[in-house]
Formats: structure tokens, C-alpha cells, sequence
């Protein structure tokens, strides 16, 4: 074994705050190499300046909210693109069997891939809320502060929910077929809550995310949306650890 293969190991094997930004590291190496990926949030990214072109007529309150509803899907979206390879690329190029024998625990692992797209989409939204928002669209600073948590919660929603979803898929395609059938279960299902009667209607107009995400918008941070996107973040979370677990014990 190599000194610098024994320094890394050695740097690892601290503490897991440590191993946990070894793995950011990691991934802000390698997050140049998905380039569909990155077009594609780019060019959703110029979706906003294509809107206000076409609203000259509107007021800055109609356009404010306009770009904010648009954001909110660009977090999802962008989300998901950037967490779709998460593990399939690390099975395929055979990375993954070395990161086990590394003294990183599925936990360590998982948060650090989560950790690290979070934080690229966390500066996304800065981006955009600082410019769009707050000077093109010259929004009030506690509804840009209220959106921009709003989106922090998103983000760490569809984050979570791309790494659980390219835990459980072997590839890209399945991946991401995944992670929009469950984005349309839970922001278009609560749609169709006024078919069903009470309780089932109130019971799905809660689960129903984009409604959740309307107090932000408006410049309110309600403790019913953070708990709501906070809980669905956690629950895939979660779940890509234990799937994690369950492939690793499979071998598969």
C-alpha cells in the first residue's frame, strides 16, 4: 500500500464529521462529469428570464410569484438530475466496492452524496433569489428570506429523494422514472383530493407539496411546510442508507 493511499486511509479514520467531507470531496471532484445533467439545470435555470420577457404587462407581485412557483419545480427537477448517477456510476466504474472496504459506514456515505448536491442547490437558489427576486423583481426581503428557505427544504427533499432513488436502480433511466413518479404522486395527487370525501380529501390535500410550498411564496415560513419537506427529506434519506444496507448485504 502506497503512503498516499495510507495518508487518505488514515484521514479517514478520524472522525465521521471527517469522513463525511472526504466524501463531499469526493463528489465536488467529480461533479463536472454528468454534463446532461448540468445543461439541463442550466438551461431550466434560463427558464425565468424567458417569463419576464413575455410579462411586460404583469405586476412585480404576478411576476414574484410566477418565478417563485418556478423555482420551486426547478429545485425538484434540478434535484433529481443531479442525484440520478449518484450510485449507478460509482457500481459501474466498480468505485463503489472500494469505498467499502474504506472505514466509511452507509450513513457517512449516503449523508455526503446528500450533503454535497444539497449545497450546489443551495447556492442555485441563492443565485436565483438574489437575482431574479430580489433585483429584477425587487420583492420585499422577508418574502425572498421565506422563498429561499422554502427552496432550502425542497432541495434537501429532492436531493434526498434522487440518492434513494439511484440507490435502488442499477440504471440512469430507471432512476429518474423513480424519482418523478414519486414527485407526481405527491405534488399532482393532492390535485385530485376534492374527488375524495372526508377525512381521505383532508388527508391528501396535506400530502399534496405544492400546496405546503404556497405559505413561502408569500412570504411566510410556516412550521407545517418545514416539518412536511424536513420529514420527506429525512424519510428518503433514510431509506437510500437502508437500501444501502440491503444491497451491500446482497451483494447486489
Amino acid at each position: 500500500m502506497s503512503n498516499q493511499t495510507s495518508l487518505k486511509i488514515e484521514r479517514i479514520q478520524t472522525k465521521p464529521i471527517n469522513r463525511i467531507g472526504w466524501i463531499i470531496g469526493k463528489e465536488f471532484a467529480s461533479f463536472l462529469q454528468p454534463a446532461i445533467s448540468l445543461a439541463g439545470i442550466i438551461f431550466l435555470a434560463g427558464i425565468p428570464s424567458v417569463i419576464i420577457g413575455l410579462s411586460q404587462g404583469a405586476t412585480y407581485e404576478q411576476a414574484t410569484m410566477s418565478m417563485i412557483h418556478i423555482f420551486y419545480i426547478l429545485m425538484i427537477i434540478a434535484g433529481l438530475l443531479v442525484t440520478m448517477n449518484t450510485f449507478i456510476a460509482e457500481r459501474r466504474q466498480g468505485t463503489l466496492e472500494l469505498l467499502y472496504t474504506l472505514p466509511i459506514t452507509d450513513f457517512e456515505l449516503v449523508s455526503g452524496k446528500i450533503a454535497f448536491n444539497f449545497l450546489a442547490l443551495l447556492i442555485l437558489a441563492c443565485v436565483l433569489d438574489l437575482f431574479y427576486l430580489v433585483w429584477l423583481a425587487e420583492t420585499p426581503w422577508y418574502q425572498a428570506l421565506a422563498a429561499l428557505i422554502g427552496f432550502a427544504f425542497v432541495a434537501y427533499y429532492s436531493v434526498s429523494l434522487g440518492v434513494f432513488a439511484s440507490s435502488l436502480a442499477d440504471s440512469p433511466f430507471i432512476s429518474i422514472l423513480t424519482g418523478f413518479s414519486v414527485v407526481i404522486v405527491i405534488d399532482v395527487g393532492g390535485f385530485y383530493s376534492g374527488l375524495f370525501a372526508s377525512p381521505s380529501r383532508d388527508i391528501l390535500s396535506y400530502f399534496h407539496a405544492f400546496n405546503q410550498f404556497l405559505p413561502f411564496a408569500r412570504g411566510v415560513v410556516p412550521v407545517k411546510g418545514l416539518v412536511f419537506f424536513g420529514s420527506l427529506g429525512l424519510l428518503f434519506h433514510f431509506l437510500a442508507i437502508k437500501t444501502l444496507e440491503f444491497r451491500r448485504f446482497r451483494g447486489v
